[in-house]
C-alpha cells in the first residue's frame, strides 16, 4: 500500500502526527488536523507540539510567527509563563520605548503579557536578553533594508523577502543611520505601521515609499530631505500632520493623495512646485499655509479638499507670503 504524505489544509505544510496517528499539528502554521477518530487531542498534547515551534521561530528572530504561536497556546492554556514571556518579548522588541521603560523600571506598566509572566514565574524579564533578541532581529532586517535602499537588491526581491514580511508586523520602524534614500515602495502596504524614525542621512523619499500605510499617524521628515517622490504617502488615511522641511524643493504628483486625516499643511518657501493631485482627496485639509507667493500649483492639487473651496473664493491663487504687499 502506498504511503500518502499528510498536508495541512490551510497552508499545505507538513503535518506531525501524534502517537495515536489520529491527529497532527502543521509544522508551518500550527493548525490541528484530524486524521481519524472522534477524540479531540488534549490541551497538553497541543501545547507540547506548538511550543517547540514557537521557540524555534523566536530563536530564528521571526517575531510575527513566534507571537502567533504564543497566542495560540495561550488560547489553549494560559498557565505557561514561558509563553506569556514570548508574547511580551515580541511586543517589547517592536517598541524602543518599551525597552527603555524595561531598562529603567524593571517592568513595562500596562503590558499584560509581561505582568502575567511575572505573576506565573515570580521573576522579571532581563532587559539584556530582550535587547539581544532585538538586535539579532533588527541586525538581519536592517541589513536587507539597507541593501534595497542602496540598490544592491531589486524591488522584486525586496517585495518577496522574509525580512519584509517580518517588518510588516511592526508598529514602529527605525531606519538605520547611513541610509540616504528610501527606495520606491519600501514600506508600501505596511498597514500596521504607526510611526517611523528617519535618520538625518536621508535625502530623498522614493515613490510609493509609504503608500497604503493606513495606520501611519506621524512621520518626521528630516531637514536633509530635498526630494519626495510621487504617491510617497498616498492612502495614509491616519496621517493627521506632517512637517515638510525647508530643504524640500518640490512636492510630486499625488504625494499626499487621499490622506483623509490631514488637517493642515505648511508649504515652505523652498517648494517651487506642487504636482498634480498632490493633496487630492484630503477631505480634512482645511488649512494650507504658503510661505511663497510664487509656488506653482498643479491641476487638481487640492481637489476635494475644504481648502480648495476657500482658495476658489480668493480667485484660485495661493496666499501670498506673510507680510508681502
Amino acid at each position: 500500500m502506498a504511503i500518502i504524505a499528510i498536508r495541512c489544509p490551510e497552508c499545505h505544510g507538513d503535518v506531525r502526527l501524534d502517537e495515536s496517528r489520529k491527529f497532527g499539528i502543521c509544522a508551518c502554521c500550527g493548525t490541528k488536523v484530524a486524521v481519524g477518530g472522534d477524540t479531540e487531542p488534549s490541551p497538553a498534547w497541543q501545547v507540547a507540539n506548538l511550543k517547540p515551534l514557537m521557540e524555534s521561530y523566536l530563536d530564528a528572530g521571526d517575531l510575527t510567527r513566534a507571537q502567533d504561536y504564543a497566542r495560540k497556546i495561550i488560547s489553549i492554556n494560559g498557565a505557561d509563563a514561558d509563553v506569556w514571556y514570548t508574547d511580551a518579548v515580541v511586543e517589547i522588541c517592536r517598541s524602543p520605548d518599551m525597552l527603555d521603560t524595561l531598562k529603567r523600571e524593571g517592568t513595562v506598566p500596562g503590558l499584560e503579557s509581561l505582568r502575567n509572566y511575572e505573576i506565573l514565574s515570580g521573576r522579571r524579564a532581563d532587559p539584556a536578553d530582550v535587547e539581544e533578541l532585538r538586535l539579532k532581529v533588527w541586525g538581519v532586517e536592517l541589513t536587507d533594508l539597507t541593501l534595497y535602499c542602496n540598490s544592491a537588491i531589486d524591488k522584486e526581491r525586496w517585495a518577496g523577502s522574509e525580512c519584509r514580511r517580518r517588518m510588516m508586523g511592526m508598529e514602529h520602524i527605525d531606519v538605520p543611520p547611513g541610509v540616504t534614500s528610501l527606495a520606491p515602495s519600501l514600506f508600501e502596504g505596511f498597514d500596521v505601521l504607526r510611526s517611523v524614525s528617519l535618520p538625518s542621512s536621508v535625502t530623498s523619499i522614493g515613490s510609493h515609499a509609504f503608500s497604503g500605510c493606513s495606520s501611519l499617524a506621524s512621520v518626521t521628515i528630516p531637514d536633509s530631505v530635498t526630494s519626495i517622490g510621487g504617491h510617497a504617502f498616498s492612502g495614509c488615511s491616519s496621517l493627521a500632520s506632517v512637517k515638510i522641511p525647508d530643504s524640500v524643493t518640490s512636492i510630486a504628483v499625488c504625494t499626499f493623495f487621499r490622506c483623509t486625516s490631514l488637517a493642515s499643511i505648511r508649504i515652505p518657501a523652498s517648494v517651487a512646485s506642487i504636482g498634480n493631485s498632490a493633496f487630492e482627496g484630503c477631505t480634512s485639509l482645511a488649512s494650507v499655509t504658503f510661505l511663497s507667493s510664487t509656488t506653482r500649483v498643479g491641476s487638481d492639487a487640492f481637489k476635494g479638499c475644504p481648502y480648495a473651496r476657500t482658495a476658489a473664493a480668493r480667485g484660485g491663487a495661493p496666499p501670498k507670503r506673510p507680510g508681502a504687499p
